[in-house]
């Protein structure tokens, strides 16, 4: 008997309108990557978002109402163009809801110290905020020092941390924030676990660019898909799927638009290329295969 699949991946032209994602399973993360060459953009959308609202992250972060909405079979649009522009292709990866990942919320006293218990360490944690001041963080169980989260994601796309907050320690058993926001808001979180099956793999990763060129990471199998998010440099985040024509990846890069770039999957993992590979840069990665 086949195993259920856990992840998935694809991709549909934008009708400015509305229109559903048949996957067969509700995801509890979804990320779809847009290729507007004049303004690109990302939509970020967990279980935990009510209805239609999500994270728009292009020029600047945004919560929106009009776009992502997962339902029992997949998910579907909006007409909001960060997701579904007409003429725009739009790639996109679910995550099944497993025991690779856990999302929630939490709502911490400002200035203050939160707790999130999951009862496992993540491997990786991303945290957004939908509220009037929207943000998205990331942070890798190795990657970045101490207590520091990296994020490009805020309403004014600067570099996190930047601020106050956020400060994100992953643990045996969670994650805590160490600096809660000056007033009360409701934040998002995803944890992932790394799943290693005969077949099926969730996993998250980190590296560090060293600037000479061409990085081949090796993950003993070759992955449906891969999310990069960098915490420095041109290239915010990328996404690469295995069905994408030749080396072309999804890129939302400094001038917050969509441009190729290469990533290319192999039988064992994955090449980066230098616009990925800046020294110095702390780079996070998910990968899935199913």
């Amino acid at each position: 008997m086949s195993l259920e699949k856990i992840i998935a991946s694809g991709n549909y032209s934008g009708n400015g309108v509305s229109q559903s994602v048949v996957i067969g399973w509700q995801p509890a993360l979804v990320v779809i990557f847009s290729e507007d060459t004049t303004k690109g953009a990302i939509g970020y959308k967990s279980a935990s978002m009510a209805g239609s609202d999500y994270l728009a992250c292009s020029d600047d972060a945004e919560a929106l109402s009009d776009g992502i909405t997962l339902t029992a079979t997949g998910f579907s649009v909006g007409d909001g163009d960060e997701v579904n522009r007409s003429g725009i292709t739009f790639r996109w990866t679910a995550i099944k809801a497993g025991p690779w990942i856990d999302t929630g919320t939490y709502d911490p006293s400002p200035g203050g110290y939160y707790q999130v218990v999951t009862g496992r360490q993540p491997a990786m944690v991303l945290v957004a905020n939908i509220l009037a001041t929207p943000a998205f963080w990331w942070k890798g169980l190795v990657a970045f020092s101490g207590n520091t989260a990296a994020g490009r994601f805020d309403s004014d796309m600067s570099v996190i941390p930047s601020g106050p907050f956020p400060e994100i320690l992953i643990t045996s058993t969670g994650f805590t924030v160490q600096t809660g926001p000056s007033s009360p808001q409701v934040y998002h979180y995803v944890c992932l676990y790394n799943l290693r099956q005969p077949t099926q793999h969730v996993e998250s990763g980190n590296y560090v660019g060293d600037g000479s060129g061409a990085k081949v990471i090796t993950l003993g199998y070759q992955p449906q898909f891969v999310l990069l998010f960098g915490n420095e440099g041109t290239n915010f985040s990328a996404q690469k799927h295995v069905e994408s024509s030749g080396h072309d990846a999804n890129v939302l890069d400094t001038n917050f638009s969509f441009e190729s770039s290469q990533i290319t999957i192999s039988a064992t993992g994955f090449t980066v290329d230098t616009s990925h590979n800046q020294s110095g840069v702390n780079y996070c990665w998910i990968a899935g295969k199913e």
